[in-house]
Formats: C-alpha cells, structure tokens, sequence
C-alpha cells in the first residue's frame, strides 16, 4: 500500500486518511467511525452547541 502523508502526523490522521483513500480505489466502501453512540448524543449534542 502506498503510504500518502495527508496531514501534519496528529493522531492517527494520516493511516485514516490512507485507508479511506485505499478504500475508494479499490471500489469498497470507507471505514465509518461509530460515534456518537446512542449513550453519547447527548454529550455529543451539548459539545456543539
């Protein structure tokens, strides 16, 4: 797999990025996180206000 550095190295930004590319070349479709969870809308929601 070819190794792409999409953004400044925080997190894991670049393997995440590399994988969504790698995914839609090879027509599958991209890994979704799971979040919020049914239990973190409402801390999610409130975060965004």
């Amino acid at each position: 797999m070819a190794r792409w550095n999409i953004w400044n190295g925080l997190d894991d930004n670049n393997d995440r990025a590399a994988t969504v590319i790698t995914a839609f070349l090879d027509d599958e479709p991209a890994p979704l996180p799971n979040y919020p969870t049914a239990k973190d809308i409402p801390t999610f929601l409130s975060r965004h206000e």
